[in-house]
């Protein structure tokens, strides 16, 4: 959730995580109460960062410690991401058939998840410890610029104004 508010700004301050109800739009002819859950993260000088970082979820119906909701919220997150990130390989069509549809989401999540398993064969630092990719040295993108490469080469791909006059 996004700082908005002085109200909101100081009760996201502070040196415990904590859960308490806030009013969103209290100044109009419709509030909304909601639960917010604060969870602090010690950073330890991960990603050269110290300090404490606020971790603000609106939750509704769940009862339990924050570190228990971040994990939740966490997991969903990853979730969501995965989908934006599939509409990045996902072709664009205006056709309403479902399997069509549901061909090309699978088609995106494949592509997505071999370039995972390419970056962790071929792109992983030899270090001792935990394997660490680097991401920098194949992104998404020139994977995405590869694979279209590749298949204008192999495949005819028509436009529309090609369809209509070669009739």
């Amino acid at each position: 959730m996004k700082e908005h508010g002085v109200e909101l700004k100081s009760k996201l301050k502070g040196t415990k995580s904590n859960t308490f109800k806030y009013c969103l739009n209290a100044n109009s002819k419709n509030p909304v109460e909601v639960t917010i859950t604060d969870c602090l993260v010690y950073l330890k000088g991960k990603n050269g960062k110290h300090g404490i970082k606020h971790h603000a979820f609106v939750v509704f119906g769940l009862s339990t410690s924050p570190r228990v909701i971040r994990m939740i919220y966490k997991h969903r997150f990853a979730i969501e991401s995965t989908y934006r990130f599939r509409n990045t390989t996902k072709p664009k069509t205006s056709s309403k058939d479902p399997v069509l549809r549901y061909f090309y989401t699978l088609m995106a999540f494949i592509c997505q998840n071999w370039w995972i398993s390419l970056k962790w064969r071929y792109f992983m630092k030899s270090q001792r410890g935990p394997k660490v990719v680097d991401n920098k040295r194949f992104p998404f993108h020139h994977f995405v610029k590869i694979i279209n490469l590749e298949q204008q080469d192999h495949f005819v791909v028509y436009q529309i104004s090609e369809i209509v006059t070669s009739k």
